[in-house]
């Protein structure tokens, strides 16, 4: 069988690449990080791959990658951890259709009327991303989100000390400005200069929840809101931060640890409207079969498929079938503990790759070319075996499997290994050697070889911290069972376990959001000796345009500063100057 070639590649760091990888096989790429190993195989043969079936029907758009030819090419699928849904209505049930089948079950067997006016209720009222179906006081979400006063404001400071965390330079002194403008419209006294703890009850309430405050609004009933920033137009701390958080391009992970969350008072959490939470299944309401783990509702589904009469059955058989295939993929893949309401941000890195290879596990399809990025970032090696032998099954089916990878067990197991280097960047693009496992061992020039047949040192001697602690307690998020832990600060601590099992819920979810003593569940303490958190996660950068590696890391702001400073200006074009330096402050603010 003839092996897909790339003959001549010069994407990026690329350097005249050519390279024949065999097909139907399952083929290892490794090499440093940045000597371009995505670069081939994603921008240049995974792209080139689309170009070529999009023109194959007559579609145009897509530009060739910096490749002079790819022979014996198919359609290419990527899969990667990094790129996350972090749409906090998107769950485990939406991502794999599971809720979708789910939802018409109980169209299709669910026995129910409208109390109001007789009407059956069907599917678009079992779906919570819907207005027909949502519960109408949280819209869907199962929760509501009170203000964590305590980390959105430093009570302690002045407005003009920065006593808001999430207003930084200019954007402060503007909104400040704004409070104030706000305190004058009501005939409040300004408190400029004073702690935030020192403001009275309704300049509190007019600082968290704006002039559209129950209390400003009862306080001073026949005074209107202003309708103008200037004229004293403040929305409050609360709106603004609920706006950000909903806004899909921000930071969602800093933002909610502003936020207190709560199950909904009026859906419990269930997120479906009363009359549709109500609707039962074999005895079962569908909010209570969404919070089942996979592995139980395998056995519901089983259980429902026995109990229905021939009539009965003939109206499901499709979903019920699709269902219990689904689930037996999901399973497979160690999944069977997660619940099809448990939302997609909350998942790690792993979970959300394995659930994407449970898809392609249901393409009956051979000769694809399956590409993927790192699937062992993250993953105890526990669950690399797991996912080694799906590997191998992809290949099994007739398809070429090809992997960015750096775990050497993963390359044990690999027909085939290309190293690309032998650096990173500039130094990097190069082909260093290609072969089995043993052929990298001895080729001299490979530094993976190198590194596979140094012996690692032992340490002896460990740092014993400063003294202090960052304690959690009862700690019961997600499937946390109660947990109570202590962490040393001043040194280097590492949270291991299998994919899935706590690790990232305890340190993102609640040892990253600092101090919270509210309650008796969560408990987390200790951050006082700290300026600030600094989370550094899975999640890829975000793909925009204007973006670049001194954006991105904030390098531009201080270069910005100094042009602004001591810039020249040609004299003989003074405006279009300005008009780029009015552009470039405007775009960073």
């Amino acid at each position: 069988m003839k092996p897909i070639s790339i003959i001549n590649a010069s994407e990026k760091n690329l350097k005249s690449v050519s390279l024949d990888i065999p097909r139907n096989s399952l083929t290892v790429f490794t090499g440093l990080s940045g000597s371009g190993k995505s670069t081939l195989l994603i921008d240049v043969l995974y792209m080139e791959c689309q170009r070529q079936y999009l023109e194959s029907i007559s579609f145009q758009g897509i530009a060739k990658p910096a490749v002079e030819y790819v022979k014996n090419a198919s359609p290419a699928v990527v899969i990667t951890q990094t790129d996350q849904n972090r749409n906090p209505r998107s769950t485990v049930g939406t991502v794999t259709n599971l809720y979708t089948d789910l939802r018409t079950l109980w169209e299709k067997l669910g026995e129910r009327s409208c109390p109001h006016c007789g009407k059956k209720i069907c599917a678009a009222d079992f779906s919570f991303n819907t207005k027909e179906g949502a519960c109408p006081v949280c819209e869907g979400m199962g929760e509501i989100r009170s203000l964590n006063r305590a980390a959105a404001v430093d009570e302690s400071r002045s407005l003009e000390e920065g006593a808001v965390r999430f207003w930084e330079a200019k954007y402060g002194g503007y909104q400040t400005e704004a409070f104030y403008a706000a305190c004058r419209h009501y005939g409040l006294s300004v408190p400029a200069g004073l702690p935030v703890i020192r403001f009275d009850p309704l300049q509190k309430a007019l600082l968290y929840e704006g002039v559209e405050s129950s209390e400003i609004t009862r306080s001073f009933p026949e005074k209107k809101p202003p309708r103008t920033v200037s004229g004293g137009r403040f929305e409050g701390l609360l709106a603004v931060l609920l706006r950000r958080l909903n806004n899909r391009g921000e930071k969602r992970g800093e933002l909610e640890a502003y936020f207190h969350p709560a199950p909904c008072p009026a859906c419990g959490g269930e997120r479906l409207k009363e009359e549709s939470r109500e609707v039962t299944v074999n005895g079962v309401r569908l909010p209570q079969l969404a919070g089942f783990s996979l592995d139980a509702l395998s056995g519901w589904v089983s259980d429902l498929d026995a109990s229905l009469s021939d009539s009965r059955r003939s109206l499901v058989q499709d979903y019920l079938t699709d269902l219990s295939a689904k689930l037996s993929r999901i399973r497979r893949l160690g999944l069977g503990y997660l619940t099809c309401s448990r939302t997609v941000p909350t998942l790690s890195g792993g979970e959300l790759q394995r659930l994407k290879l449970s898809a392609a596990l249901a393409s009956e399809l051979t000769g694809l070319i399956y590409i993927l990025d790192e699937p062992t970032a993250g993953l105890h090696p526990r669950d690399t075996e797991g996912l080694i032998l799906l590997l191998k099954r992809l290949r099994d089916l007739g398809n070429t499997v090809l992997v960015i990878e750096h775990d050497p067990d993963v390359m044990r197991a690999a027909d085939h290994i290309v190293e690309i280097g032998p650096g990173s960047g500039r130094f990097g693009g190069k082909i260093v050697a290609a072969g089995t496992l043993n052929d990298l061992l001895s080729h001299p020039a490979s530094v993976t070889g190198r590194y596979l047949r140094a012996v690692p040192p032992v340490r002896q001697s460990f740092r014993p911290g400063d003294g202090g602690r960052l304690q959690i307690r009862n700690a019961c998020l997600y499937n946390l069972k109660h947990l109570n832990v202590d962490f040393p600060t001043g040194c280097l601590t590492a949270v291991t376990g299998p994919s899935g099992s706590g690790k990232s819920t305890l340190v993102f979810s609640l040892l990253a959001g600092g101090d919270r003593q509210t309650g008796e569940e969560n408990i987390v303490r200790g951050y006082g000796q700290f300026s600030r958190i600094v989370s550094v996660e899975q999640l890829s950068a975000r793909r925009m345009k204007r973006s670049n590696v001194a954006t991105f890391t904030d390098l531009y702001t201080p270069i910005r500063k100094l042009f602004a400073e001591y810039g020249e200006i040609d004299a003989d074009e003074p405006s279009s100057c300005w008009t780029g330096w009015w552009m470039l402050e405007t775009q960073s603010s």
